[in-house]
């Protein structure tokens, strides 16, 4: 009788698990961040104080919205929002409104995808970057 162990003993790390990490357990869902931040847009930006806001959100972008298989969407984020005034608030529920409008027809962000572009070790095949890409900018095609 074979074992439904995998390789290191545990159950659930064999072929199966493989195979359901590809299209992930929520495949074919859309997943959407709206942040609302204290700062400034442009403390989100590559010369920023907080550096840009894909590099802050990419464990959620691609560590848990990707890797359970979902389209990640750019995020929306409403910036400067400490003590913004009734009619920036207007204008920010207007905004996320006209965003949420094109949910479903919205271009996904384009990760890479783990069956092919990664090895077994989890690290992007060699050649499939873009010249003078390093970083987090290694993970989109």
């Amino acid at each position: 009788m074979q074992s439904t162990r995998g390789r290191a003993g545990r159950k659930g790390c064999g072929t199966r698990a493989r195979s359901r990490r590809r299209s992930g357990s929520l495949g074919g869902k859309r997943g959407l961040l709206a942040v609302s931040v204290g700062a400034r847009g442009s403390a989100f930006t590559d010369r920023g104080a907080h550096g840009p806001l894909a590099e802050v959100l990419f464990p959620l972008q691609h560590g848990v919205f990707w890797f359970t298989g979902m389209a990640a969407l750019e995020p929306f984020a409403a910036y400067g929002t400490v003590g913004l005034p009734e009619e920036g608030f207007a204008a920010v529920a207007e905004a996320y409104g006209r965003r949420l409008d094109g949910l479903f027809t919205e271009e996904p962000m384009p990760f890479r995808r783990l069956d092919g572009d990664y090895g077994r070790d989890m690290r992007l095949r060699e050649g499939l970057e873009r010249p003078g890409t390093s970083g987090l900018g290694l993970h989109t095609r």
